[in-house]
């Protein structure tokens, strides 16, 4: 019996630190692989994507009421009813909704409208005039130059200089990776882009210049509590309709509603210019791009930002879980708690996922961190095949078997 007892102390001597070598090489090969293999377009991103947009649809905040500095009006199908074409849109119809805004005391006037190209000569000069004559702020949307042929590159710049007013790109910003399958999904705030400003960003300075957000992820918010639009929208003919006779009660309650305000004049087409983003998970539908740029400049204006984990923060979470996952994974595989563990272990990271975003608005790579732990788990067993853990008599935590 004393032989035998040295024997297994003698193994237990030997297997402990070769396991908790093995332990340490699998977490951290598991950690190295997991944090660098996405970024070099090994991988793909898309399952972070998908949970961090499962929690913004059902997590992001509610205002109580709409939002008060920024109002959208929305040139529809029904809008163009009558004019002979529809691209580009009636320069005419654009001049007019800029001199009706500009007379109910908007503060700023934003085109999510592209330029590249003439229309009619009358038309296209009285926008300039319109642009020109403008009380407000007024910043015209463009697009990037290599994205346009020498003759809409040479348009733009020439209107851009006619009419003499700030321009910002009203681009998105998309990843590319190789290995992404929802790349068009908009998250993110778009940065400049070849020395211009954002469409965003510049509008939202007319109320001042703003702070700097933690992360470039879009603080998303969802449908006010009172069940009102989070902006306030208003089609272009119904506020053209009015804009005839600006003392009727109609026309005045809607000047008093633009007063003030941010205002944003772009496209409501079902087949253009509409975009996937988190809140499509719940409200099944694409938005169009002149109110991403609102749900944009909301943000920027009131100082809300999200916060994501830096590099060094995430290795050390990545390693940490694999780890421990393995460690588990090798100690408890013989009492057949390893389902229970792996369990355990990923209900508290669905816990800390929801609770981190929830009430301090911190993106976790919820998938990435799971997938750790369950792998953590699984190199366990491999662990423990080359070194079975110390057996135990009676409950877990009791002594060596005689």
């Amino acid at each position: 019996m004393r032989q035998k007892t040295q024997i297994q102390d003698d193994l237990v001597r030997v297997a402990r630190p070769s396991a908790w070598l093995m332990t340490i090489i699998i977490a951290s090969l598991l950690c190295a692989a997991l944090f660098l293999l996405p970024r070099l377009n090994l991988i793909p991103f898309d399952a972070d994507h998908w949970t961090a947009d499962w929690r913004t649809a059902l997590l992001s905040p509610r205002a109580e009421g709409q939002d008060g500095n920024v109002a959208l009006v929305l040139i529809n199908d029904e809008t163009l009813d009558g004019y002979p074409y529809v691209s580009p849109i009636d320069r005419g119809l654009i001049a007019k909704l800029i001199d009706t805004i500009d007379r109910a005391g908007a503060k700023a006037i934003g085109l999510d409208i592209v330029f590249d190209r003439p229309s009619e000569p009358a038309k296209d000069g009285k926008l300039v005039s319109a642009l020109k004559n403008a009380q407000a702020t007024v910043v015209l949307g463009v697009v990037n130059d290599n994205l346009l042929s020498d003759k809409q590159k040479a348009f733009q710049a020439e209107f851009i200089a006619n009419a003499g007013r700030s321009v910002g790109h009203v681009h998105f910003l998309l990843k590319g990776r190789k290995l992404a399958i929802d790349e068009d999904t908009i998250r993110e705030i778009p940065p400049p882009l070849s020395g211009r400003q954002s469409f965003s960003w510049a509008l939202a300075k007319a109320d001042g210049e703003p702070e700097t957000p933690a992360s470039n992820l879009i603080a998303w918010q969802r449908t006010p509590k009172d069940g009102t639009d989070m902006f306030l929208s208003l089609p272009a003919q119904v506020l053209l309709a009015f804009a005839g006779n600006p003392s009727s009660p109609l026309a005045l309650r809607m000047a008093g509603q633009l007063k003030d305000k941010i205002v944003l004049i772009g496209g409501d087409f079902a087949s253009r210019d509409r975009h996937p983003t988190p809140l499509s998970i719940v409200e099944e539908s694409r938005q169009p791009g002149v109110a991403i740029h609102a749900q944009i400049i909301a943000q920027l204006i009131e100082g809300r930002t999200l916060w994501e984990l830096g590099p060094r923060i995430e290795i050390a979470i990545l390693f940490g879980l694999a780890l421990l996952g393995c460690y588990l994974g090798w100690r408890y595989q013989i009492k057949r708690l390893d389902l229970l563990v792996g369990l355990l272990g990923t209900a508290v990271l669905v816990a800390v996922d929801f609770l981190a975003y929830a009430n301090y608005g911190l993106i976790l790579p919820f998938a990435t961190h799971w997938q750790a732990w369950v792998l953590g788990v699984t190199g366990g067993h491999f662990v423990a095949m080359l070194f079975p853990p110390p057996e135990r008599s009676g409950t877990v935590g009791g002594g060596l078997a005689t």
